[in-house]
């Protein structure tokens, strides 16, 4: 007699899928229950940031900030995310980063809040790998971009196609610099074209 086939999963394929299941679960209450938590908070948008081998710097002009926040500021680093919220005169401000270019130290990063200023430092977990951005968003995006390039819609694409492609797919503060830089390009063969330029 013929065996009979099995169909669905076994117990343990089953289990696997139940825990992967419940993850995934925990992870959005997580988050939910964080953005509900802090609900009520305004985002910081206005911040610069550098780095150097060591560290990412993300700097916050704040008057008077050791004197109101070292009491009040609270902070998260996690691998690839970190959180800063500060209260202020009973309002509360956030500044929280998902995605983080590349992965940090928790252990080693800090934040330092200094007379009229707060420092957040992210510990690079990689010394010496250059960040493109402080998210990831950039360097997906690159990526993408080169596997198009060499075995999707781009491949053999001509350079004027290339650019085509960039152009319609870059941030406006990108689109800004790529118009910036075919002025000056027109301007150099203008002037090429005049004799003016060698």
């Amino acid at each position: 007699a013929e065996a009979k086939k099995k169909v669905g999963l076994t117990k343990a394929e089953l289990s696997k899928c139940q825990e992967e299941e419940r993850k995934r679960a925990q992870e959005q209450e997580s988050k939910w229950a964080e953005v509900d938590q802090f609900a009520g908070y305004q985002k910081v948008t206005k911040f610069a940031w550098d780095q150097s081998d060591k560290f990412v710097s993300i700097y916050i002009d704040w008057p008077e900030a050791a004197a109101k926040l070292t009491e009040t500021a609270s902070w998260d680093f996690q691998d690839r995310y970190f959180r800063l919220c500060v209260v202020e005169d009973g309002k509360g401000w956030i500044l929280a980063q998902r995605s983080l270019c590349k992965a940090i130290d928790p252990s080693t990063s800090k934040v330092n809040i200094k007379a009229d200023k707060i420092v957040v430092k992210l510990a690079k977990k990689a010394k010496g790998q250059t960040w493109s951005a402080l998210d990831d968003t950039k360097d997906k995006k690159e990526a993408e971009r080169k596997k198009r390039i060499e075995k999707g819609d781009l491949q053999g694409a001509s350079t004027q196609q290339l650019l085509a492609d960039m152009y319609a797919n870059c941030t406006d503060e990108e689109r800004e610099g790529l118009r910036e830089a075919m002025k000056k390009n027109r301007e150099y063969h203008d002037q090429k074209a005049k004799g003016l330029v060698d």
